[in-house]
């Protein structure tokens, strides 16, 4: 399958451990995609090319340079889909592949091979409400579920090209994962695998470029807002109306 590895040129390291994993995973016609550098951007590059007013009105905070970073990047995978014209899988360079996914990816392309805009996760952590078969031998259509309310992680997941060419945004606003409202508002068929195959590495979600380790300061009506907000998705997962996924530990 047609992937796409974003990667920082000076992440060196982290591209030579991906390829040591990729070694054992043939079946990927790999690709690398130059990442932007949050960081490295002026004040007028970032201005031009990211929407930062758009972002504080839903965040309610500013953009790390990071996120801006990886929010581009994934925008250069978008139209590089749209020059390919092919289904593709879209891989991060801090991820560990779990298993095998010859034949999984096989059912992949064919469920992105419709005349809908449809995209898959390979992995994340959201909130869910739909029983699955937890069995990877089962047909993928019985292994997949909607994410309900938020779901993060962009560091694995294949898209068709209908799907790629309405994620294209010439200024976007967001982060790269935000894929809940933007899927519903460009009529995305949004899906999880369930057991998922990839998951981030374990120095990444405990540290990145895109999210520091210190929080910066906020004022005192954002921390209400992300109490409340944090405190109602605990009361949505211990209520059971909705199952809760994490990311996978390895």
């Amino acid at each position: 399958m047609k992937t796409l590895v974003i990667n920082l040129p000076q992440s060196t390291d982290r591209l030579r451990s991906l390829n040591e994993q990729l070694n054992a995973h043939p079946y990927l016609d790999v690709e690398v995609i130059e990442a932007v550098d949050g960081r490295r951007l002026s004040p007028e590059e970032t201005d031009r090319a990211f929407d930062s007013r758009r972002f504080r009105r839903h965040y309610h905070r500013n953009p790390r340079p990071g996120e801006i970073g990886c929010t581009l990047s994934h925008q250069k995978a978008y139209r590089r889909i749209k020059e390919t014209g092919v289904n593709t899988l879209i891989l991060e360079d801090d991820i560990h592949i779990l298993r095998d996914m010859r034949n999984e990816l096989k059912e992949v392309d064919e469920w992105l091979s419709s005349d809908r805009p449809r995209l898959l996760m390979l992995g994340g952590a959201g909130l869910y409400r739909r029983r699955y078969v937890n069995d990877i031998n089962s047909p993928l259509c019985t292994r997949l579920v909607s994410p309900c309310l938020y779901v993060y992680g962009a560091y694995a997941y294949a898209l068709n090209p209908k799907a790629a060419k309405l994620l294209i945004n010439k200024r976007p606003g967001c982060v790269s994962d935000e894929f809940i409202p933007i899927c519903k508002r460009h009529k995305i068929e949004l899906k999880i695998m369930l057991p998922p195959s990839v998951t981030p590495t374990k120095q990444s979600l405990e540290f990145s470029y895109v999210k520091p380790k210190k929080e910066e300061n906020r004022c005192f009506s954002e921390r209400l807002f992300f109490w409340t907000r944090n405190n109602f998705r605990k009361i949505i997962v211990a209520s059971k109306i909705f199952k809760k996924l994490d990311y996978v530990e390895y």
